[in-house]
């Protein structure tokens, strides 16, 4: 008897891209974008609440899809998460702003 394993039963198993397979299976389950309670996700995962926030977040910088917690329920969507901002630090923004001033001045001397 020939009985095809689940995703599920993948990531049990030890696989090296656990989020993938976490992603894989929740794709698996249901048409995003969809709110899933973390009751629910500990129950299939077999986890506890902790284990479920580490693992979401584990899918959510995969960079392929959002996950947004809001009042104890995730939101997976298949939208592509914004770009972090780049942090600079006050002494590089006027550094910047010193030198644009700089080219002004030298193209106004022209």
């Amino acid at each position: 008897m020939n009985i095809r394993p689940t995703i599920h039963d993948l990531r049990s198993a030890g696989g090296k891209d656990a989020a993938i397979l976490d992603l894989l299976h929740l794709l698996e389950l249901h048409e995003p974008p969809v709110r899933l309670r973390v009751d629910y996700l500990q129950e299939l995962w077999r986890c506890s609440q902790s284990q479920v926030s580490r693992r979401m977040a584990a899918i959510n910088e995969l960079g392929c899809c959002c996950v947004l917690n809001v009042w104890g329920r995730y939101r997976l969507s298949m939208e592509a998460p914004l770009p972090k901002p780049e942090r600079i630090s006050r002494l590089q923004a006027s550094r910047q702003r010193w030198a644009a001033l700089q080219q002004q001045w030298q193209e106004a001397q022209l």
